[in-house]
């Protein structure tokens, strides 16, 4: 299987490429470096810092949440409900959650 190498704040990382050839789970702010042909063991679905979150046992959701506050950015609806589809990643699965928090947008 072929997956995308991508570089960006947190690091290198492979991506998976789709059933259909689409590149799903890039970052804004990540940037395609190349292509591996060989994900196998080398395939990382999780960036370095959701790894330390879990570890620590900080929801996604609220240390974004925590970490807006302590800049002064107030809270608004929408930014609740982002944090709780955050928090709750795992269960919805990455492509659930990214359509959720989309539709946060609108």
């Amino acid at each position: 299987m072929a997956c995308i190498k991508v570089s960006g704040p947190l690091g290198e990382r492979l991506i998976p490429e789709g059933l259909d050839g689409v590149v799903t789970g890039k970052r804004i702010d990540e940037e395609i470096i190349g292509v591996s042909w060989d994900c196998g063991p080398h395939l990382q679905n999780e960036p370095e810092v959701e790894r330390q979150l879990e570890g620590a046992g900080i929801p996604w959701g609220s240390a974004i949440a925590w970490a807006t506050a302590a800049v002064g950015i107030q809270k608004c609806t929408a930014c609740k409900a982002r944090e709780y589809i955050l928090n709750h990643a795992k269960e919805l699965g990455w492509a659930e959650t990214f359509r959720q928090i989309r539709d946060t947008f609108k």
